[in-house]
Order: structure tokens, then C-alpha cells, then sequence
């Protein structure tokens, strides 16, 4: 083997072993933030990076290859994850029940620099940085009507590789996303030299709505609409 080949072979080596590390962390930092309204989440994300593991490539990483030790007794709390991600798909990426989790322990309305923090600190104890594999979203987003008190909120794609976000984007458009982000993703055309002249692959929000978005491991605010 070559220096070339084996550069390679080492460096596929480290991206399988970050699949498996970071996989674990997040799985067991929402154990230890779990209470007992909040098991859905768990549930949730066991199934959506067991799937994730099913289709890995080159190589599956099974649940066991995740878990190791600590494998009977996560499958004895939640068996419905183990008995399904082989024939169900799940309906969201990883990080979005780890959002879910954190609005769920906070409350729907806590402040959003505390949200943002918290997520930070979570985000960023999860995954070894720079590795390939870090099931953590890039961006949230925080949305509300000027006239309504309750916050939407929102995390970018978190799953690595062209056939996982093919997968995960046509299932969040199927079964989890607003219908207007749906058509703007279904309809979007990654070819900028065909335009359709009907429709421009975007949506306009109402003029009473504000959206936030922040960045997830610094918690910087990236941009504001209103």
C-alpha cells in the first residue's frame, strides 16, 4: 500500500470511529436530559441514528457497534427504536429532537438567548470538533407572529451524506415540514441556468412575522427578517 492509500485508508478509518463516538454522545446526553414527558425524543433519535447507521457507508454501523455495553439496558428502556429502524423511516434528523427535548425541559416560552445558549453548550459537548460525522444542525431558526406570545422553532439538517439528506429532506417534506417549506424545497432547482418564470423557489413570510436564525456552536445571530 502506498503513502497515498494508506492516507485514505486512515482517514476512513477516523470518519467510521467519529460515526460511532459522536453517535453514542448523542444518545447519551439525551438520556441523562430525559424525564419521563420527554421519552418521545429518545425514542426519536435512537431510531433516526440507528437509520442512519443501516444505510452508512461503506460500511452499516449497527446498533450495538453505537451502544457496545450499554446496549441491553437502552433496548430494555426503549424497545421500539431497535425493533423498527430497519423497516421505518424515521421522521426527522438527530438534532431536531434534541431541540425538542430542550424547549420541552425550558418551556415553550423561554427567553431565546437562554435557548440558544443551551443548545450551544449541548451542541458542542456532543461531537469531537472537526469530525466527519457530528449529528449536530448548523443553524436554528426562532419565528413568532408580533400578535401571538407562543415561538416556532427550528434546526438545520443534521446527518452527513448525499444519499442520508436525499432520504431525510424528502421525508421532513412528506411529514414534517410546513407545506410552504415543502413546495419551496420540492419545487427548488439546483440547475441556475433553467429559471422557471412561475415560481422562483421561495416564499414570502407575512409582514407580522419575525424569523431569528443563530448559529449552533458559536450562538451567534446570522441574520433577521421581519
Amino acid at each position: 500500500m502506498d503513502a497515498k492509500q494508506q492516507k485514505k485508508a486512515e482517514e476512513l478509518l477516523l470518519a467510521e470511529a467519529s460515526f460511532r463516538t459522536n453517535a453514542f454522545r448523542i444518545i447519551k446526553i439525551m438520556i441523562e436530559l430525559c424525564t419521563p414527558g420527554c421519552r418521545v425524543y429518545v425514542d426519536e433519535i435512537l431510531h433516526s441514528i440507528f437509520f442512519l447507521g443501516f444505510i452508512h457507508k461503506p460500511q452499516q454501523c449497527t446498533p450495538n457497534d453505537i451502544l457496545g455495553e450499554l446496549m441491553p439496558k437502552v433496548q430494555e428502556i426503549f424497545p421500539r427504536p431497535f425493533e423498527s429502524y430497519k423497516s421505518k423511516l424515521p421522521r426527522r434528523t438527530p438534532f431536531s429532537s434534541v431541540l425538542d427535548m430542550v424547549v420541552s425541559s425550558l418551556g415553550p416560552d423561554i427567553e431565546i438567548n437562554i435557548l440558544v445558549e443551551r443548545l450551544r453548550e449541548i451542541a458542542n459537548g456532543m461531537s469531537e470538533p472537526k469530525s466527519k460525522y457530528q449529528f449536530t444542525s448548523s443553524t436554528i431558526c426562532v419565528s413568532r407572529r408580533n400578535d401571538v406570545e407562543r415561538s416556532y422553532y427550528g434546526v438545520s439538517m443534521s446527518c452527513n451524506g448525499k444519499q442520508e439528506g436525499q432520504i431525510m429532506v424528502a421525508v421532513s417534506c412528506l411529514s414534517t415540514w410546513h407545506c410552504g417549506v415543502s413546495n419551496a424545497v420540492m419545487t427548488y432547482d439546483p440547475n441556475t441556468k433553467m429559471k422557471r418564470e412561475n415560481f422562483d423557489h421561495t416564499f414570502n413570510l407575512p409582514t407580522d412575522f419575525r424569523c431569528q436564525a443563530f448559529n449552533v456552536k458559536t450562538g451567534d445571530e446570522m441574520h433577521i427578517m421581519s
